[in-house]
């Protein structure tokens, strides 16, 4: 409870047991019951999603991501990108993407996010290499987006979309663990019914986590977890 009458409420899942989406039907369900009962819950959460999707065994391989030293201290930053910053970045970008594809938020903030990692690795390195402009992060993050959408599309059957997903994780985690890259991923909560919730309060004015997340619908703001990125570099980029 905060002096000015608002209230927060925190939740902890492990993705073991839901995804984001899952974690948002629970929540607005919780919220249903406590505003106008139980009996007015259209619809229930479900828990019967391994009977669709049995459990099923995977390669053995390392299921960890995050760094080779794990004595690192991790640093997170966050970075507000207000409405009017966000339509300033994508009229720049709109004008060298390929194509007639218009770049959403979310691209053009994990391309800005991107460069500016790039370029501190660049730093790091020592590389001279030509730096690549904005608009050529866009549009690669469209591309990968619409790739993996296309290749799922034309799965035909929950084995064969195991077989990828699988091939995808044991891929990565090769390439991952036989280089010296840099590697982060990239997560939104954008477009998620994450403002439906209402507990009798009124529906959130701000829902977060660490991902990209709407404020009010209008801005949008970055979480950002490293052990490396220096705070100078970040934010003059």
């Amino acid at each position: 409870m905060f002096e000015s009458g608002g209230v927060a409420i925190g939740l902890c899942v492990t993705h073991r047991v839901a995804d984001a989406y899952t974690v948002f039907t629970f929540v607005r369900t919780w919220a249903t019951a406590c505003k106008l009962g139980v009996g007015e819950v259209i619809r229930a959460p479900s828990f019967q999603l391994p009977s669709f999707f049995p459990s099923r065994d995977t390669i053995s391989s390392p299921n960890r991501f995050i760094g080779r030293n794990h004595q690192k201290i991790v640093v997170m930053k966050r970075f507000v990108f207000t409405g009017a910053a966000l339509s300033k970045l994508k009229a720049v970008v709109s004008a060298g993407v390929k194509g007639s594809h218009q770049p959403t938020r979310v691209e053009v903030v994990t391309a800005v996010i991107w460069k500016t990692l790039t370029m501190v690795a660049q730093a790091k390195h020592a590389d001279d290499e030509t730096r690549v402009q904005l608009h050529d992060f866009v549009d690669r993050v469209y591309n990968g987006i619409k790739n993996m959408v296309s290749d799922c599309a034309r799965v035909s059957s929950d084995d064969e979309l195991f077989v990828m997903a699988e091939k995808i994780r044991i891929e990565t985690i090769k390439a991952f663990t036989r280089s010296e890259m840099d590697l982060y991923m990239f997560n939104s909560w954008c477009r998620m019914p994450v403002y439906q919730a209402d507990f009798g309060w009124g529906k959130p004015g701000w829902v977060s986590g660490l991902v990209l997340t709407t404020y009010l619908r209008i801005a949008l703001r970055a979480w950002i977890l490293s052990d490396h990125v220096p705070e100078e570099t970040t934010q003059g980029n």
